[in-house]
């Protein structure tokens, strides 16, 4: 008689099959109810920074402001490296745009938060 525990499934743990291995392929990552999975997600949405560049460019050449030409050289590289992140697969450079992102948000409240106290 063997005393070997026997594997029982766990709900709980993400992209388990039932006999115990990881498939990256498996029904959990599928996102907008079953529609496309992560990945490909994560490919469409990736573009979206690119299309704000596209119209960023659009509203300075309708405006004649150098400052937005300036705010698109500095997005662009961040923007090329999510991009090739995502499609290579190296999700390290997808945290160059993350950090980036952050210190956006960060530096926005702060001009959100002079600009009411200044009553702009």
């Amino acid at each position: 008689m063997s005393l070997a525990v026997a594997k029982t499934f766990n709900p709980l743990h993400v992209g388990i099959n039932v006999d115990g291995k990881f498939d990256q392929e498996h029904v959990d990552f599928e996102v907008c109810f079953g529609f496309a999975h992560t990945k490909k997600a994560a490919k469409f949405i990736c573009f979206l920074p690119i299309l704000s560049l596209v119209f960023q460019f659009i509203v300075a050449t309708a405006m004649l402001t150098f400052l937005y030409y300036f705010s698109i050289l500095i997005q662009l590289p961040f923007c090329l490296a999510l991009i090739y992140g995502i499609f290579k697969e190296k999700y390290r450079w997808v945290l160059a745009f993350l950090i980036f992102g952050i210190f956006g948000l960060i530096f926005s409240m702060c001009m959100i938060i002079l600009g009411m106290t200044l009553n702009y």
